[in-house]
């Protein structure tokens, strides 16, 4: 099982520095408590973050690989880690996007969507990553009309400019011809 999300867009890019490379290799032991992968048995215990090796801290060379091993699609260059797709389940990315927001630029934004039509956009704001949940909003509602009748001659040229829309009520008892009629255009 798992949630799958899609990377829709982004415009993160990272500093490839060791400073920020410590500061994920760090998160191994600061967040412990965090992590959501492990296995449990026989006493023993050995926890790691979704997706990571228990001792990727150990192994990563570089920024670029810690968020190619959480699942990102990422291009490198001018010392840059540009983070610029991820499709697979959810992991912990928001941690360790979290954790780098101070080192990229303000603005900085993910937008993100859910298997289920969710989305949502990680932006960094004041050093830190924020969240916003993606809200679909509608107009105000009016009455559903099925039949647009025009009301009116056309002018010398063809045109209608000066002619009235009759929107008919497919509710109605009067046929879409009789409230043509009664508006005042011929049935």
């Amino acid at each position: 099982m798992g949630y799958y999300i899609n990377l829709r867009r982004a415009e993160f890019s990272i500093p490839e520095t060791s400073e920020v490379l410590q500061v994920l290799k760090d998160a191994n032991w600061k967040f412990h408590d965090w992590k959501n992968g492990g296995s449990f048995g026989a006493g023993e215990q050995n926890k790691w973050f979704s997706w990571m090796p228990s001792d990727y801290d150990k192994t990563v060379t570089s920024v670029a690989e810690v968020f190619i091993l959480l699942g990102f699609d990422v291009h490198s260059h001018d010392g840059m880690v540009e983070l610029v797709g991820y499709d697979s389940k959810a992991g912990q990315e928001d941690l360790f996007i979290a954790l780098v927001a101070p080192f990229v630029e303000e603005g900085s934004f993910m937008e993100w969507d859910g298997e289920d039509g969710a989305g949502w956009r990680h932006e960094v704001v004041d050093g830190k990553l924020t969240i916003a949940e993606r809200e679909h909003t509608y107009g105000r509602q009016v009455p559903y009309t099925l039949v647009a009748y025009e009301l009116g001659e056309r002018d010398e040229s063809g045109d209608y400019s000066n002619s009235k829309w009759l929107y008919c009520d497919p509710y109605s008892i009067e046929s879409p011809a009789e409230q043509y009629a009664a508006a005042g255009g011929a049935a």
